[in-house]
């Protein structure tokens, strides 16, 4: 998911381009997030990126099929 969507989903508003990012965040763990809201104005948000199998439980459905002896 992107910062973006994230952050429209929590009714947080903001022009995409205000995001500013130096590079795609795409290493597990915490990063700051620098939010351009006006011209003298910015804000640092912390951004927790998490990989697929932490962020949502796995199911049954998802988990591999057992071996068979």
């Amino acid at each position: 998911m992107d910062i973006h969507k994230a952050l429209e989903e929590k009714g947080v508003e903001i022009e995409r381009t205000a995001i500013k990012l130096d590079k795609p965040l795409k290493r597990s763990g915490k990063s700051e997030v620098e939010i351009k809201l006006h011209a003298d104005v910015t804000a640092t948000l912390t951004v927790t990126v998490e990989t697929e199998e932490k962020a949502a439980p796995k199911t049954k459905e998802d988990a591999p099929p057992a071996s068979e002896a």
